[in-house]
């Protein structure tokens, strides 16, 4: 009796990995990396019957080919180049059948069925006109039925739209198995079995996670991670759910994309999408992070949660960060156009959640918050609470800057300190006896020029004659290290009154009633101090 050739996946249960001869089964490969490990690493492992591959694929890319090589070498199985194309058209898949049957007599042992395989099945089968496809598979079954040899056909998913999957799945229903594999994340993948003529009875669909061995070759995965990543099967990758106000310049680019007036009817849609892309817009972002925390972690890593800025809804800085690190795969800046939005949406079709799932909603939150206060800290104050908010935001890798400021010749520190203007909670300063010291909360070091532009009233580089800055962690760790180690630190004035005067004064001067006519202000001394020119003799 002979024994049944199997896909040769370490674990996989027989009735899901085992091959009936005589039959037709289609699998559809979402990644190269799945389809190169069950060619050249799975399949010449898992029977000792006669294999033949047709892939345009290169073997070498596998950590370990040894078991395929001792296979080339006795004969027992063979690596044939897919036949060129003929006027842009591939050979009928049928002929091919008939001729790929004739090697059969150059392979070892003699005599008896084989495994034939054809990667990238989708150039011989004609998916994108149904009846032709049907006809040609109907052959194929026909031919494996006489011939005794077992076919099957591994299809590359993502060159499939989403009618092509949808063909796939249908024809599949006629054949002995339909399995489809895609990556879960890195180094992980799904095999979704749809049904199965293995060895023994298979609930159907069952997921089996997937990873690779030391040598690449697939096995399944019970390591806790895989245990518990649920896997499903992706058939909605091409599908995009949008709010309507994500995309105010357009209807729905294309029958893929479905939008929805509001955020509510959106999650209802998105409650049973596996690998769909979902885009938000960032307007009413207050309950924005707890949504896309429940999607992430209803859906798992191969949905694509990306938010969109529209208009004036800019997204600072932190909030980007908790929104990444909750859930959102990127943030699409309002600069961005429809056309690179469109382009975007397509590029990361097949990109996956890199990120932790399981996060604590409120402490990730607790990282992205800033300090309450804003403006002007006592020196002791300011070190605690920069030092404090650094070692918090990092937990969510926001970006933060601390600058020192030393002013223009002539000026003092608190000169400096009464012309900055804080609007924004985090931010904060303090001075010691020659420099300010400036804390840009949620920062990037690209954005600190326009961050001064907005804190102080006239040009930065007219006011401080040099600054020091310290975009990371590392390096705003050892500036305050070094600024509370300096000689009389403890002793540094506290100008919180005098800041405190002169706005008091300022808003005064701006409350008082203009009974009189106004008259020109006298001009200010300037605060750099020019030395004057020497008299001629």
């Amino acid at each position: 009796m002979l024994t049944r050739p199997t896909l040769g996946i370490s674990g996989l249960d027989p009735a899901a990995g085992s091959l009936t001869h005589g039959a037709v089964y289609l699998v559809a490969s979402e990644t190269p990396p799945l389809a190169r490990a069950l060619l050249f690493g799975n399949l010449p492992k898992g029977s000792d019957r006669p294999l033949l591959c047709v892939s345009s694929a290169d073997p070498a890319l596998l950590p370990d080919t040894a078991c395929l090589d001792e296979r080339l070498r006795d004969r027992s199985a063979a690596l044939l180049t897919p036949l060129p194309r003929k006027r842009g058209r591939a050979e009928p898949l049928e002929r091919q059948l008939v001729e790929l049957a004739h090697y059969r007599a150059r392979l070892q042992p003699v005599g008896g069925p084989m495994l034939l395989v054809l990667d990238e099945a989708e150039t011989h089968l004609p998916l994108e006109h149904g009846s032709a496809a049907q006809r040609s598979l109907a052959q194929c079954r026909r031919w494996a039925a006489e011939t005794g040899h077992t076919l099957l056909l591994v299809f590359s998913a993502q060159r499939l739209d989403l009618p092509q999957l949808a063909l796939l799945s249908q024809l599949g229903i006629e054949c002995a198995g339909l399995a489809f594999g895609q990556q879960s994340w890195q180094g992980h993948y799904t095999w979704q079995v749809e049904h199965w003529q293995g060895d023994g009875a298979l609930t159907i669909p069952t997921p089996f996670p997937l990873t690779l061995d030391n040598d690449g070759r697939l096995q399944v995965d019970t390591t806790p991670d895989g245990v518990n990543a649920s896997p499903r099967a992706a058939s909605d990758r091409q599908r995009v759910l949008a709010t309507r106000s994500s995309l105010p310049e357009s209807a729905a680019p294309s029958q893929n994309w479905q939008l929805f007036d509001t955020r509510a009817e959106l999650l209802e849609a998105a409650e049973t999408a596996v690998a769909a892309t979902v885009l938000f817009d960032a307007a009413d972002s207050a309950d924005l992070p707890e949504t896309i925390s429940r999607l992430r972690q209803r859906c798992g890593k191969q949905l694509k949660i990306l938010v969109r800025e529209i208009g004036n809804s800019r997204l600072r800085h932190s909030d980007e960060q908790l929104l990444l690190n909750l859930g959102a795969n990127a943030i699409l800046p309002a600069e961005l156009s429809l056309t690179s939005v469109l382009s975007l949406v397509g590029s990361l079709q097949q990109a996956v959640y890199q990120g932790r799932l399981g996060g604590e909603t409120d402490t990730l939150e607790a990282a992205s918050r800033p300090e309450s206060d804003r403006g002007y800290l006592p020196p002791a104050r300011f070190a605690k609470a920069v030092s404090a908010t650094v070692e918090r935001s990092r937990l969510i890798g926001i970006q933060n800057v601390l600058l020192i400021l030393h002013p223009a010749p002539g000026a003092s520190p608190l000169d400096m300190l009464r012309l900055c203007r804080f609007k924004r909670a985090g931010d904060l300063c303090t001075a010691d006896r020659e420099h300010v010291y400036l804390f840009l909360f949620a920062c990037r070091d690209a954005d600190v020029d326009t961050a001064l532009c907005h804190l102080f009233r006239l040009p930065v580089s007219e006011l401080f004659a040099d600054e020091v800055r310290s975009p990371d962690l590392d390096s705003i760790r050892l500036a305050l290290e070094q600024f509370r180690e300096q000689e009389g630190f403890s002793s540094l004035p506290d100008l919180s009154e005098a800041i405190a005067k002169q706005q008091a004064a300022t808003t005064v001067q701006r409350a008082a009633p203009q009974d009189k006519p106004r008259t020109a202000a006298p001009i200010p001394a300037p605060l750099v101090r020019r030395t004057p020119m020497p008299q001629e003799a």
